[in-house]
């Protein structure tokens, strides 16, 4: 239950962290796609995947505190932060924000694909690029090896050309660098799983070439962000545990991975990873399992830690706000997102309820309710996105809301999509407009969808 609810998070513009399944029995991936299908019902809403922005800094918000035990010395002088420290509100629950006119969702034309779900995506600056994943139909899963790429000032698809011989399947994680689609996959054949390599795409002339084989190996639910220079993946699970390494790197430029050592305190399980500009924060949860344990022990505690891709070093963050120990909303992996907003890093749980960890305070806000109504009936399960503006979040219901800087107040911008209810759909955010593809049908047999939606905030 732990790894079905590990967080696939998008992060920032064109970053995706996706869910993936490793080495295990084909009735695991079953579990995973199943996972899906029960997040509304766990939790008011959905995945990260995350968004990470790819620029350095985002825009600027401020964040709402409850005292930590860090020192703002503690923190890595490498972490970018605000030159001034900015108001730090305290209020718990959510206000009603200004009240806006309610937009209108616009459906996407038919995309030249088949339905599909645990698919990577990313936003290049004037396409969002769709590639891979699985479709289901009738509980019966099959691999995809293809992708198309929408125009939203054009309003048309087009076809990619075809992947690598070999690479198919579910996207482990992807990435935009700039002027590149990274990806890796994995196949599901027979009872198992295998890695099917990875690639990099290139729009500027619709090619495919290869990545060099590296130490990812067949894992799910691990996070990753572009650096600027490198693609960092962290955490993951294998067949029985926590997939080995821990983390990796990917260069382009040398067309190389590297093992990242990591300590015992950097986060494994329902990792998001979220890029500063210098330094990488990776927040999710540990295992204190004792020597004796084999496999997961089901011991979590949250865990928040920053990465300098110059030294390769890690430093340990306080992440007492995460969670009181025994709370079942973290012990099952309660982290849905987290992005970096160029002040300070938000961090939305299963509940949607939303913490702020500011690094030139080193503190931590009090919960902060989003504009959402509590419910535990299934639906609408769309990941949370970042924009210069404030937090775009989709409730149960399907209705949007868009949050202050600060994440204190609400405004409510649209209802539900055109769309059936869904679930881990691909959502990118390009600057101007919300986009929506595919995922998991909330209804029987969980059914992929092939359609899609538009909303310009």
């Amino acid at each position: 239950r732990g790894a079905s609810h590990d967080q696939d998070r998008l992060d920032g513009v064109g970053m995706l962290t996706m869910r993936a399944t490793s080495r295990v029995p084909h009735r695991a991936l079953w579990s995973t796609l199943a996972a899906l299908a029960m997040g509304a019902a766990c939790s008011s809403q959905p995945t990260s995947g995350t968004s990470t922005p790819s620029s350095p800094a985002a825009s600027a918000t401020s964040s709402t505190v409850a005292s930590s035990n860090v020192p703002s010395s503690t923190v890595p002088s490498s972490i970018v932060v605000s030159s001034t420290v900015l108001p730090l509100p305290t209020t718990t629950t959510a206000t009603p924000g200004t009240t806006a006119p309610v937009k209108a969702w616009e459906p996407l034309p038919p995309a030249p694909l088949t339905s599909r779900v645990l698919t990577g995506s990313a936003w290049t600056g004037s396409e969002l690029i769709v590639w891979g994943g699985a479709s289901r139909s009738e509980g019966r899963m099959a691999d995809l090896a293809d992708g198309a790429a929408f125009d939203p000032a054009q309003g048309t698809w087009r076809v990619l050309a075809a992947a690598p011989s070999g690479l198919r399947g579910s996207v482990q994680v992807a990435a935009w660098t700039g002027s590149e689609f990274l990806v890796v996959a994995h196949s599901v054949l027979g009872n198992e799983t295998s890695s099917s390599g990875g690639a990099r795409y290139r729009p500027a002339d619709d090619a495919w070439t290869p990545m060099a084989v590296g130490p990812i190996g067949d894992r799910y639910n691990a996070a990753s962000v572009w650096t600027g220079a490198e693609l960092l993946v962290v955490g993951g699970h294998g067949s029985q545990s926590l997939a080995d390494p821990a983390a990796m790197a990917y260069s382009p430029t040398t067309n190389r991975w590297r093992v990242v050592d990591t300590p015992d305190f950097v986060p494994r399980r329902s990792v998001n990873l979220a890029w500063t500009g210098t330094t990488v924060l990776a927040v999710g949860l540990i295992e204190t399992c004792a020597a004796a344990d084999v496999g997961p022990c089901g011991n979590l505690k949250p865990a928040l830690a920053a990465f300098d891709p110059h030294t390769s070093r890690w430093s340990a963050l306080n992440a007492d706000a995460l969670g009181p120990p025994g709370n079942p909303d973290y012990v099952y992996g309660f982290i849905r997102s987290a992005f970096w907003t160029g002040h300070a890093l938000v961090v939305v749980d299963r509940t949607q309820s939303i913490v702020v960890y500011q690094p030139d305070l080193g503190q931590w806000s009090a919960p902060l309710a989003t504009g959402c109504a509590h419910t535990r009936a299934t639906g609408f399960d769309l990941p949370e996105v970042w924009t210069p503006a404030g937090l775009l979040l989709v409730c149960p219901t399907g209705d949007l809301y868009q949050s202050s800087e600060d994440v204190t107040s609400w405004t409510k911008l649209a209802g539900a999509p055109p769309l059936e209810p869904v679930q881990q759909p691909v959502m990118q955010w390009t600057g101007h407009e919300l986009l929506i593809w595919g995922g998991q049908l909330s209804k029987q047999f969980s059914p992929t969808s092939d359609t899609g939606a538009l909303l310009a905030p």
